[in-house]
């Protein structure tokens, strides 16, 4: 099986990573150690090795961040080149490049390539031109940034990349093959993943789904700098397909905020999720690193234990226009938690303990067994939402 294993200093691969970059690497572009200190630490620095089983294929690290609106790419290689060239395992690297550049929303992908590195004429084959050059660290050596634009924001432009080539095998070819926009997530990480897209009609005439979050995460909503939720995939939330609607809303603040349910993923793990989609779309301006974002997520209770069982599940989300909202609002689908929903879907605040409020607790100690609540998906286990009925101990000392 063919998987893209992610890398740290805490993974068993890490010692895989040093001696390649210290035989090979370093051979070609001098010390890499301020790298390896970065990939160790994920700080800012994904790094991922192509596995076929327990055969490293190939090595890819690049920035978490963008750089203005490119990807950076740092090391893009194989192993061993004599050998695994030829096998379509550039293209799987490269593949694997674009998806994360397109889950980052990048304009475009740059990498500083050596004229002494096999890759290089590879990446110019592939349509990757010269954007500036220096000299590198061999003699006579020239280092060359190539970049490329991305055209298509869902699948990498290339068709080269997307079809696989006539050797590849039926585990490569089962990765690489051609994807349709509705399935745009096709590597499998260490323990793989599954992609699942569903058609818009079958929640046409659905009712407005509702779920608690916290309200830090409705303002990054709001703001369009939380583009994903993520969560555990019980089958609490088997309701919450593509084209649903979902208010999300704070009890105790009371705002919420109306949005369209654009994509859902369903990851083995969260490392997975993150990595693949960013973790910046999903915690924005709350973590600084990969394994940051990993940690808040398997802080919530019980969290870690159960994405074991259900897998991680991911949310893309669409804030909901004012004239839409009103439209689900004519169209008895839609009842504002809080009152009416204005343009800015920041509702007046009510009493703080209502009756609202009151029947969401009941509710939530029934596991919403009753049919009344089937629309709801309220997850006891997240200590991203408030629990009730803590809160109103406090506010009764």
């Amino acid at each position: 099986m063919i998987t893209f294993s992610i890398v740290d200093g805490e993974s068993k691969q890490f010692s895989l990573v040093e001696d390649f970059f210290s035989t090979t690497i370093e051979t070609l572009y001098g010390d890499q150690s301020r790298l390896l200190k970065k990939i160790a630490s994920g700080r800012n620095r994904l790094c991922e090795i192509l596995m076929n089983g327990d055969e490293p294929l190939g090595l890819l690290v690049c920035k978490q961040s963008l750089s203005g609106a490119d990807l950076v790419v740092e090391t893009l290689a194989l192993f061993d080149p004599e050998n695994q060239s030829g096998k379509g395992y550039r293209s799987m690297l490269l593949r694997r490049v674009f998806s994360i550049a397109n889950s980052r929303r990048a304009a475009s992908v740059c990498i500083k390539v050596s004229n002494s590195d096999s890759i290089f004429s590879f990446l110019q084959k592939k349509g990757f031109s010269a954007k500036s050059e220096r000299s590198g660290h061999l003699p006579d050596s020239i280092e060359t940034v190539l970049s490329r634009s991305i055209i298509s924001p869902s699948l990498s432009p290339d068709p080269d990349v997307l079809l696989p080539e006539k050797s590849l095998s039926a585990d490569i070819k089962s990765v690489v093959s051609d994807k349709t926009e509705k399935a745009p997530i096709e590597v499998t990480g260490p323990r793989g993943l599954r992609s699942v897209a569903f058609s818009r009609a079958t929640s046409f005439f659905r009712p407005v789904l509702k779920c608690p979050l916290r309200f830090q995460y409705i303002k990054a909503i709001k703001s369009g700098k939380k583009i994903y939720e993520g969560r555990v995939a019980t089958p609490s939330f088997n309701a919450y397909q593509q084209g649903a609607f979902v208010e999300w809303h704070d009890e105790w603040s009371h705002r919420a905020v109306v949005t369209e349910i654009t994509s859902r993923h369903i990851y083995k793990t969260f490392t997975e999720m993150l990595n693949t989609l960013g973790f910046e779309n999903f915690l924005p301006g709350e973590v600084v690193s990969l394994l940051h974002a990993v940690s808040v997520y398997r802080k919530i209770p019980n969290y870690a234990e159960r994405v074991e069982q259900f897998g991680a599940l991911a949310l893309g989300l669409r804030v909901l226009e004012e004239a839409e909202i009103d439209q689900l609002i004519r169209d008895r689908r839609y009842t504002p938690s809080f009152g009416d929903s204005s343009s800015s879907q920041t509702p007046t605040a009510a009493p703080a303990c209502s009756g609202h409020a009151l029947g969401l607790y009941a509710a939530k100690r029934k596991n919403y067994s009753d049919s009344n609540h089937s629309e709801m998906c309220f997850d006891p286990l997240d200590s991203r939402h408030e629990d009730l009925s803590l809160d109103r101990k406090r506010r009764r000392g």
